[in-house]
């Protein structure tokens, strides 16, 4: 399979965007500080750092109290789902364990842990997640194993081959992949919302379609809107479904 560009941004911070998504379904800094048990200007930090990552001013005071603006309305909806994503994906694993040490199974796991078992799976061995990361084997060892302690279920095994994800780990992984997808959603509808977005999409194709029926219409499509972002995967039926499963392509033609 190819590709012809690159993927979505980088995910915000997840203990933000908890936080975050705190605020907004209590509708004020001091009840999500409250619930978190964090001071005020903690919670306040974090919307801070969640507003930075998408690029706009998600809350606003009123007389009566905070509100979303129209970014903070489109960022809610999708923070709010992928979050709720996460929890049934890390719960489904950990209700197999013993560890349930924390009421919301998301309290402890990082964006840096799930990424690392995104990789891990889908490249199937360490060494080779931590080069297409760039970043040292250990620390992709270390990231994919905090996640495994944190669940207390074993996400890799020991093969004739060397080490495997586990068929827990790459469930986990393709429901999380999904999950992030709606963040990386989060930051398209906040841009269009601010007019700083050109958006992007994704297309699955199958050799017959890409030369004929889509080439004519990515053609036409970037003549009217040429600043949206296409990205173009190729490959069998099986790859293109996988990747539409999997949330890294949009749409599947063919």
């Amino acid at each position: 399979m190819t590709s012809v560009c690159s993927g979505p941004g980088a995910t915000p911070n997840l203990r933000h965007l908890m936080l975050f998504d705190q605020v907004v379904r209590r509708g004020s800094v001091s009840g999500a500080a409250r619930a978190a048990h964090l001071s005020q200007p903690a919670v306040t930090q974090a919307v801070a750092q969640v507003e930075a990552a998408l690029g706009a001013r998600l809350l606003h005071r009123s007389y009566s109290g905070l509100e979303l603006t129209g970014a903070g309305r489109a960022a809610a909806q999708r923070v709010d789902r992928a979050l709720q994503m996460l929890r049934e994906a890390l719960g489904a694993v950990r209700a197999r364990s013993a560890n349930a040490a924390y009421a919301d199974v998301l309290r402890g796991i990082t964006s840096t842990q799930l990424k690392a078992l995104i990789a891990v799976v889908e490249e199937g061995a360490f060494a080779r997640a931590a080069r297409r990361a760039g970043r040292a084997r250990t620390a992709v060892h270390r990231a994919a194993r905090q996640l495994e302690t944190s669940l207390g279920t074993e996400l890799f095994e020991v093969t004739s081959f060397g080490v495997r994800p586990t068929r827990e780990a790459e469930k986990l992984a393709l429901r999380t992949r999904l999950a992030f997808a709606e963040i990386a959603q989060a930051q398209a509808e906040v841009a269009a919302v601010q007019g700083t977005g050109s958006g992007s999409t994704t297309i699955g194709a199958m050799p017959l379609a890409r030369s004929v029926l889509l080439a004519r219409a990515v053609l036409e499509f970037t003549a009217a809107r040429p600043e949206h972002g296409i990205s173009i995967l190729d490959g069998p039926y099986e790859s293109m479904l996988a990747a539409l499963r999997r949330g890294s392509a949009d749409v599947l033609v063919g």
